[in-house]
């Protein structure tokens, strides 16, 4: 199996402070995999276990998700709008640390996987993207309690982010 680069991206500050910093980069890099055959990039490998299924629910609960490719893409473009007129405007540097999270289901298609590593790589100072254990159907059943093929989500809001980046480690992390 491939090998993450040396360049791992920045995690979000809220989880920087914290003492378990290390175990979080642990159990994103612990397994990854190719986030499609012929490509380069290599992806963290998620399970979905009860304490992940209940931080994307809150996620959900407090409007930080995107669901589908097209409405990521067009989230992430007008973010970036507003990142790069803050920096023209007020001389603010847009900082190298994620922000963002895309969770992409397991049975997505290639083209669609070539869609989501070109978003990667567009927009990869701010964005991670992992690989869930689970088919899209079931993402709708946890989300919505019905079946509903969701093969991505975007994590929009860093809190949130962070708040399912915790759950990888424990689940006591679990938000309100």
């Amino acid at each position: 199996m491939s090998t993450i680069s040396s360049e791992k991206p920045i995690l979000p500050r809220k989880l920087q402070h914290l003492e378990n910093d290390e175990a979080v980069r642990t159990a994103l890099y612990t397994r990854t995999q190719l986030l499609r055959k012929e490509s380069d990039l290599v992806v963290p490998l998620l399970t979905v276990n009860s304490a992940l299924a209940e931080s994307l629910r809150t996620a959900e609960r407090r409007r930080h998700i995107r669901i589908g490719l097209e409405a990521a893409e067009e989230k992430l473009a007008k973010e970036r709008q507003g990142l790069l007129k803050m920096q023209r405007e007020k001389g603010l540097l847009i900082g190298e640390r994620i922000s963002r999270l895309i969770l992409v289901a397991e049975d997505g298609t290639e083209r669609f996987y070539r869609s989501v590593e070109w978003l990667a790589k567009d927009h990869k100072s701010r964005l991670l993207v992992c690989r869930l254990n689970i088919p899209g159907l079931e993402i709708g059943r946890i989300l919505f309690g019905e079946e509903r093929n969701i093969k991505l989500l975007l994590i929009d809001h860093k809190d949130t982010v962070s708040l399912i980046l915790q759950t990888l480690i424990s689940e006591e992390n679990i938000g309100e």
